[in-house]
């Protein structure tokens, strides 16, 4: 043992310190654990960041609208033409726009349909063209019937 400064030390137990403090620094230096864990944070994170962007592009979307499905049936009556709705959904003429050769065309002032504005089963539109050649446009769904 030796004085210094007053305290008894032990050399011996001073020297089993240092090696003993050295591993402990030494431990805290080596990176080599770390960067896996970091490795794995990030891949996890960059895929939860990817599932919630896609998932906000879908779940964003609008749906598409509904198209009404309608059966019908042509009848050309000399200047007129009378379409008669057959089967299927109520639809609003309002809704409707009937186009021939790309131009709209109306209906007729004696048309059963100026009474009630919904074209249903078994009413008549009579349309002021005797051109066979038609399109119906569901307006709210662009969409033809």
């Amino acid at each position: 043992m030796s004085y210094k400064n007053g305290h008894c030390q032990d050399v011996k137990n001073r020297k089993n310190r240092h090696p003993a403090g050295k591993q402990n620094v030494s431990l805290f230096l080596n990176e080599r654990g770390v960067s896996d864990v970091v490795g794995n944070i990030l891949m996890v994170s960059i895929t939860v960041i990817m599932a919630t962007i896609i998932a906000g592009a879908i779940f964003g979307m609008k749906p598409p609208a509904d198209i009404p499905h309608v059966s019908y049936k042509i009848e050309i009556n000399g200047m007129n033409l009378s379409l008669t709705h057959m089967g299927g959904e109520q639809v609003k003429v309002s809704d409707l726009k009937f186009m021939v050769d790309g131009v709209e065309t109306f209906n007729t002032t004696d048309s059963e349909i100026n009474n009630t504005e919904i074209w249903k089963i078994g009413t008549t539109i009579t349309l002021n063209t005797s051109n066979s050649d038609l399109m119906i446009v569901h307006l709210p769904s662009k969409e033809l019937l």
